[in-house]
């Protein structure tokens, strides 16, 4: 890379940091990436799928066939709570 290239991308950054609100998703960008959540997940990299991981849960136990226990963090603990408790029936 050359020092022009370096500078640009130091001064995008700069940008990005300085002004956070740039980076928020609307509220269509959120509900489609929500949509295909699950086909990225699957299809992800080894260290994508251990990234996503790392920003939803404190703790995961896996073996080779199935997730033994986790604990999420919030606000998706919350939303896992929500959602497991907002049956009508029983």
């Amino acid at each position: 890379m050359s020092l022009r290239q370096l500078e640009g991308e130091i001064d995008e950054l700069r940008e990005r940091i300085s002004n956070p609100e740039k980076e928020k998703l609307t509220l269509s960008q959120f509900l489609n990436l929500s949509k295909q959540a699950e086909n990225k997940v699957k299809s992800g990299t080894e260290v994508q799928k251990d990234t996503i991981c790392r920003i939803i849960f404190l703790n995961l136990t896996v073996d080779e066939e199935e997730v033994l226990s986790y604990q999420a963090k919030e606000p998706f603990a919350t939303m896992l709570k929500t959602r497991q408790s907002t049956s009508s029936r029983g």
